[in-house]
């Protein structure tokens, strides 16, 4: 039977209003970020209608995105945290396990855009030369509204969007700790995508994002010419700064949390004293965390040098930034290294005195990717670190043993060294870098 003419009239306005409101939330890219590949993943589907209840169906379809989920036998632990599903096959990541994973995700800064993830898939192994990635999945579809003579056909595209996270190593990194860092930047893939619309194309050089953070670089790339191009030059794309930003601003205590680093004199004696498995126990094997690795892209500075930029992503959550004492700019901290052979030692300043302020020592390639998180030092302790390949002997009863440790680089390899300096309310500097050879 035909609905009266006001209904019709009704479901209009209610369109025309919901649209006006609210259709930025439901705008998407369909990419791959982390990797696979740069195509879409989904063809467009469209839907006729053709009366007004169909109509209001197609509506309540848009606005209840829990349309789109699943049933997940496939894995033999499920959570459910609101509309979200963390999936495992593992034993480790047990359902109890992945309620604690939700609890990281939702301890990230998050605003309306956390209800469009779908899924979080905890992986065995490796997926390629990366440990997560993030896919988000648009299903868009045209709503024909006939409205009877009254005002002519009317053709709406309506949209939804959801993401879903895939996190690798799984069997490897078995704390939430461990995945903490992962899981931010993948959400921040996330985040990003939802407010900026990052399209991968010469049309983000119009984004206020783009704007911000290419102030004093113009280094920053916007489409790969192929995945391997996407993955040599991972840290200069636009998509990979927003991620990393929005981990650097945005993400969990975990996700910021501060690793004690011991250099190669400290774990030479380690393995002279107590083994080979005293070092694999040493939590400074994980290089993700707020000291040793504050951002992919350390060329570019830090994301708090860039004026604005954290309140910009703050205003998409309606919440107002941390206010931190600002600090000056710290230059080479006169980091200076002194070289014998193989074996270096660096030396720097010490501005900040107090014994809960703390100064780590990174390695860098010339290219400026991390290869060792070196040293931390306490504001109250002496600022000095070893690097290189050292040996050492120890007496047993009546042997005389000798061992040796050091980093695995060619004599010549061209190297840079930067310090950090993290602050008891989570601010952060980064020292300008000194270059040196092995």
């Amino acid at each position: 039977m035909k609905k009266p003419l006001f209904i019709s009239i009704s479901v209009f306005v209610c369109l025309a209003i919901s649209f006006c409101l609210g259709y930025a939330g439901y705008t998407g890219y369909n990419y791959m970020h982390t990797m696979d590949d740069f195509e879409t993943m989904e063809a467009e589907k469209n839907v006729t209608v053709n009366d007004a209840e169909a109509f209001i169906n197609d509506i309540e379809r848009v606005e209840d995105i829990t349309i789109e989920k699943k049933e997940y036998s496939d894995y033999q632990y499920v959570y459910q945290r609101e509309n979200i599903h963390f999936l495992s096959n593992l034993d480790i990541w047990n359902t109890d396990l992945l309620a604690e994973l939700a609890d990281e995700l939702y301890a990230n800064k998050h605003g309306q855009e956390i209800a469009y993830v779908s899924t979080v898939i905890l992986n065995e192994g490796t997926e390629g030369d990366y440990i997560g990635s993030h896919e988000s999945k648009k299903e868009s579809f045209d709503i024909p509204v006939m409205l009877h003579g009254f005002l002519p056909d009317t053709m709406f595209s309506a949209r939804t969007i959801l993401s879903e996270i895939n996190l690798y190593e799984a069997d490897v990194r078995t704390t939430v700790e461990d995945m903490a860092v992962v899981l931010s930047h993948e959400y921040g893939h996330h985040f990003t995508d939802y407010y900026f619309g990052i399209t991968f194309t010469e049309a983000d050089k119009d984004l206020y994002y783009y704007e911000l953070r290419s102030e004093g670089t113009d280094n920053i790339l916007l489409s790969a010419d192929s995945f391997q191009h996407y993955l040599d030059n991972h840290m200069w794309f636009l998509n990979e700064f927003a991620a990393e930003d929005f981990v650097f601003f945005m993400g969990s205590e975990n996700a910021h949390r501060i690793i004690e680093f011991k250099d190669s004199m400290d774990r030479l004696n380690i393995y002279a004293r107590y083994g080979e498995s005293a070092l694999d126990k040493l939590d400074d094997a994980y290089a993700d965390c707020r000291n040793g690795s504050p951002h992919e892209n350390v060329s570019a500075g830090l994301p708090s040098d860039i004026e604005g930029l954290e309140e910009y992503f703050y205003s998409f959550i309606d919440q107002e930034p941390p206010v931190r004492e600002e600090k000056k700019p710290i230059g080479t901290l006169n980091l200076s290294m002194a070289k014998s052979g193989s074996r270096h030692t660096f030396t720097w300043d010490k501005p900040y005195t107090s014994g809960d302020i703390i100064y780590t020592l990174n390695i860098y390639d010339e290219n400026d990717m991390l290869i060792s998180m070196l040293k931390t030092a306490y504001g109250d302790e002496k600022a000095i670190a070893y690097f290189g390949y050292y040996t050492t002997k120890i007496v047993k009863g009546n042997w005389i043993y000798t061992y040796s440790y050091g980093a695995d680089l060619d004599r010549g390899t061209k190297l840079k060294a930067r310090v950090t300096i993290t602050f008891p309310d989570d601010s952060i500097l980064l020292s300008e870098p000194i270059d040196f050879e092995y």
